[in-house]
């Protein structure tokens, strides 16, 4: 029993908490208009106009702001940011050609010798295929000729060759190692980078404006249920519906896609639109 009590309790509770959210919240939908109007023209007929959206004002939860111009802009912004570098150790143009013109000779010399010992490894190959020996000893690597089938002078002389183009190499490369950071731009502080950007949008709103060349009045809106959308409508006012509060209602509820049916405190029945 007691925790159905608790239930009760909070249900009161979210109930009225709705309510009042509703209340407060959900009854009321702004609409930002204006009256566009040529100085000195006095044909559009303001009162006409704010008598139509009283009417729909006073039967439901729509609230017409009404704007004195209508080219009122307000400026959207943004901030949009990028990891960047702050502090740049930049290369070294002197030092670095100082470290990598011996590399390059360097490394020439070290691409030469190393295909000369790639051949006379394949020319220890050959001879083994000349002598059709089936020893083990024939089939080894150059690098242990000297122990086993070539004990030449030549032999040992090759090989000595070869092992100190492999050293030499290496140390090309542990030189060149220790000074290619000269050749090379380096970021010793990043930071993050942000562009502010700005842009003008029209805000929403209705702008009345008149054409007295036109005399029948046209209902024809895609309807929409929502007026967030940054561009201003251009709602046409003709001479009939420039003396008509009612026809100035239903242009507009037509045009939020809302059901044309307004009360009128003049006359005792409905405006409606088939």
């Amino acid at each position: 029993m007691r925790c159905i009590n608790i239930l009760s309790k909070l249900l009161v509770v979210l109930c009225f908490y709705i309510l009042f959210h509703a209340y407060v919240h959900g009854y009321q939908f702004n609409v930002n208009y204006c009256i566009d109007k040529v100085e000195g023209d006095k044909e559009i007929d303001e009162s006409n106009i704010k008598t139509g959206l009283e009417m729909i004002s006073m039967r439901s939860c729509i609230n017409f702001l009404y704007n004195g111009t209508c080219y009122m802009k307000k400026t959207n912004c943004g901030t949009e940011c990028t990891a960047g570098c702050g502090k740049w150790k930049y290369a070294n143009d002197k030092k670095c050609k100082a470290c990598f013109d011996p590399y390059k000779k360097c490394n020439e010399n070290c691409n030469k010798c190393t295909h000369r010992c790639e051949e006379w490894k394949k020319g220890n190959v050959k001879e083994c295929k000349k002598s059709n020996s089936k020893s083990k000893e024939c089939k080894v690597k150059y690098e242990e000729c000297k122990k086993i089938k070539y004990k030449s002078k030549e032999c040992r002389e090759k090989y000595e060759e070869c092992k100190k183009c492999k050293i030499t190499c290496e140390e090309c490369e542990k030189k060149y190692e220790k000074c290619k950071g000269d050749c090379e731009n380096k970021c010793l502080k990043s930071e993050l980078k942000c562009v502010r950007e700005c842009k003008e949008v029209t805000l929403p709103f209705i702008r009345f404006f008149y054409n007295k060349g036109k005399e029948n009045s046209d209902f024809n809106f895609n309807g929409s249920i929502s007026l967030n959308k940054e561009e201003v409508y251009n709602m046409e006012i003709d001479m009939n519906c420039n003396k008509k509060p009612g026809c100035i209602a239903k242009k507009v509820l037509m045009y939020l896609g809302l059901i044309p049916t307004v009360r009128r405190r003049d006359r005792d029945y409905f405006i409606k639109v088939n």
